[in-house]
């Protein structure tokens, strides 16, 4: 793992480190809430937070040298808190409803709880920042809401609306922060969080999983054996067994789609009106056995060339 933000925002700010640290120790419990809503669901935890940072930390390739502390700092919070939403108990929910209108203003019937909230968790999570701020350990309301926008922007429509998500948003002491960026980086790089990497086998091995969508879910995962982002190109590698079974590749396919479709909205959400860009010229899948025979036919072209002493 590269690290690149969590060590450029050291370098820049030892205090908001220290803070987003008290943070990520706060939550570390909370984000397993997730499991009560959801007993068959994919990793929701901070092993997923970890992943998407990672994601991030590769999509944004130099501009982490560009972005300032302050920027830093909420984007880490923002990747840190945009699915705590989805463990909000029932007992909770009016509590977060009343903090942004967009939520259903009436409590779910029991047996549709899970549904509202998988729904609409994006909201719940900006709400929740809203509420505990100074829990985390965040410096003010402003910089709380600029967090709960990042959290928000990773699904929904909200993201499409200026106002809301300017390129450069200043902040009261005149700070700039590039919250459109910002929340398209963790949009698309919690989309990438595909592979097998999201079902660990410590929190999977013991428990079965009965449900027929979530059985699909997990043999995705499994099937996929890593998501990587380089200059441009997102690559999703796919596990050589997948091929005998047409029903999983079908779903590896449509899954493709899906993260083209939001690797390209995200690019288009960068493209206009923000300082820096997300880059994706292309989302293609391949075999495992695909890729590590491109790269060894790289190997050898390379090798050829140095022996003829170009």
């Amino acid at each position: 793992m590269d690290f690149g933000c969590e060590k450029q925002l050291a370098k820049l700010s030892k205090e908001l480190s220290r803070q987003y640290q008290n943070a990520v120790f706060a939550m570390r419990y909370i984000l397993e809430n997730y499991q009560k809503n959801f007993p068959e669901y994919t990793d929701h935890s901070l092993l997923h937070v970890l992943d998407v940072t990672e994601q991030v930390n590769s999509l944004m390739e130099n501009n982490v040298y560009r972005l300032y502390g302050k920027e830093l700092y909420i984007l880490l919070m923002g990747i840190l808190v945009h699915d705590v939403g989805m463990g909000i108990p029932r007992g909770a929910y009016m509590e977060y409803a009343c903090l942004n209108k967009k939520l259903p203003q009436k409590l779910p019937e029991e047996e549709n709880y899970g549904e509202v909230v998988r729904k609409y968790h994006h909201r719940l999570s900006a709400a929740f920042v809203k509420s505990k701020w100074q829990v985390l350990d965040i410096p003010d309301e402003e910089c709380a809401w600029l967090i709960g926008q990042v959290a928000l922007g990773h699904r929904g429509e909200e993201i499409y609306c200026k106002d809301a998500y300017p390129g450069i948003y200043i902040t009261r002491e005149r700070e700039k922060v590039a919250l459109r960026y910002l929340a398209a980086l963790v949009r698309l790089a919690d989309e990438m969080d595909i592979s097998k990497e999201r079902i660990p086998k410590l929190l999977y091995q013991n428990k079965e999983i009965k449900g027929t969508v979530s059985q699909m879910e997990f043999a995705k995962h499994k099937g996929i054996d890593s998501v990587n982002y380089k200059d441009g190109m997102i690559t999703v590698t796919f596990q050589p067994w997948c091929e005998r079974d047409e029903r999983l590749m079908k779903s590896l396919e449509e899954l493709i789609h899906k993260l083209t479709k939001t690797a390209m909205e995200c690019v288009s959400i960068t493209q206009d009106n923000s300082p820096y860009k997300i880059i994706v010229k292309e989302v293609r899948g391949v075999r495992a056995y695909e890729e590590k025979s491109q790269k060894d036919d790289r190997k050898k072209e390379s090798e050829g060339k140095f022996q003829q002493g170009e």
